[in-house]
């Protein structure tokens, strides 16, 4: 796992950007003809190598690839034509019973938006959001939670859905709605003052003696990450990352000492842990740490394990060449010639000591961030 996120680093958007079939995969197992064989490197930075590491998956993970894919594709298209309720059976047909998926829960959450069928689309909004990494995704995914909200007359939780889709992408449909609720409820100060009181820690959460006992071996991993000279006040500090245990996520948290221990700060970033081809899986990582003007600021950048148009292209030439490895993979590399990189984005979260606690008091947007969207 650690591998891959350090791999995509190196290197579909919801409703609300837009706002707005082929059959499933033979068995490719009988084949006499041979798989190409890449080496790691080449395998996770190339299209080629990433198909051909699919290629030799087990029958039965390639088959569920290809039926995600396939009913992501008619998903998209009958709400295209307006067919919320087919588009909406689509996603929830290729959730089945893979576990929780961003992109297919956020989209089922939109067209259940357009049925009026509001606790749905929160079900399926609220499990995307709690794997979402991509600020894209999730941003476009906290539009449709703050519709929810709002057709529930809960316009204090619009507001906090909002203003966090606005910090981790800046979107003129997004700030136009946000201002009219803040204008309309004038909470604007009073949401601002619970957003800074869900901003902080508190004090006196249980410690850990040592940070071994905050973080097992068995069950997380600290991350090699250099630690400036900390400017007085600032206790001793560290990262650590460990596996959810409700979802397939690898999250990487801030955790800090006191007298009286360790106890963990804040999360700073996430990865999939799933490895679903097609499923544009998403891998952040710490990339540095300083301190500015006693704040501390941690750096960190993300991206996509592949382009998000690789495997609808593999699909759609296993689709014509069936059994035939070689001209898949010649179909396949005339198709991704021109893919750029998969996206990647970074950012900088800026923390404050303010009287004893630890505030999240900026999210800042990195040089790799994704182009905003007006």
């Amino acid at each position: 796992m650690t591998a891959r996120a350090a791999a995509c680093v190196a290197l579909l958007l919801a409703a609300c950007d837009s706002c707005g079939t082929q059959e499933s995969s033979p068995d490719l197992g009988g084949r006499s003809t041979s798989t190409p064989t890449l080496t790691p490197e080449v395998q996770a930075s190339t299209p080629a190598g990433r198909a051909a590491a699919h290629m030799r998956a087990l029958p039965e993970e390639r088959e569920a690839a290809s039926r995600r894919a396939t009913l992501l594709a008619d998903g998209r298209r009958h709400g295209r034509a307006g067919g919320h309720a087919q588009a909406l059976r689509s996603f929830e047909d290729a959730l089945g019973d893979g576990g929780p998926d961003a992109t297919l829960h956020c989209e089922a959450g939109y067209q259940a938006i357009q049925l009026g069928q509001w606790a749905l689309a929160r079900r399926h909004l609220d499990a995307g959001l709690s794997v979402a990494v991509q600020p894209r995704r999730r941003a476009a995914c906290l539009y449709d939670l703050a519709l929810v909200d709002e057709a529930e007359q809960d316009i204090d939780a619009a507001i906090a859905s909002l203003r966090e889709s606005l910090s981790l992408r800046p979107n003129g449909t997004v700030r136009r709605k946000l201002d009219a609720l803040e204008a309309a409820a004038e909470v604007a100060e009073s949401s601002a003052d619970d957003a800074d009181d869900a901003g902080a820690v508190d004090a006196e959460e249980e410690r850990s003696p040592t940070l071994e006992a905050l973080c097992p071996e068995s069950e997380c991993q600290r991350d090699e990450v250099e630690i400036p000279a900390r400017p007085d006040g600032w206790p001793e500090l560290a990262f650590i990352s460990r596996e959810l245990p409700d979802e397939p996520m690898l999250a990487t948290g801030l955790v800090l000492k006191d007298d009286s221990g360790w106890w963990e700060a804040a999360r700073v970033c996430s990865s999939d842990a799933r490895d679903v081809y097609g499923a544009l899986e998403a891998s952040e990582t710490v990339t540095g740490v300083r301190f500015e003007e006693g704040d501390l600021v941690v750096s960190v950048a993300g991206g996509f394990d592949e382009h998000e148009d690789e495997a609808g292209h593999y699909f759609e030439c296993e689709q014509e060449h069936q059994l035939d490895h070689a001209a898949v993979m010649a179909c396949f590399e005339a198709a991704t010639e021109g893919l750029p990189p998969p996206e990647s984005w970074s950012f900088d979260l800026v923390f404050a000591l303010e009287g004893g606690e630890v505030v999240l008091k900026e999210r800042r947007a990195g040089n790799a961030s994704q182009s905003p969207v007006e």
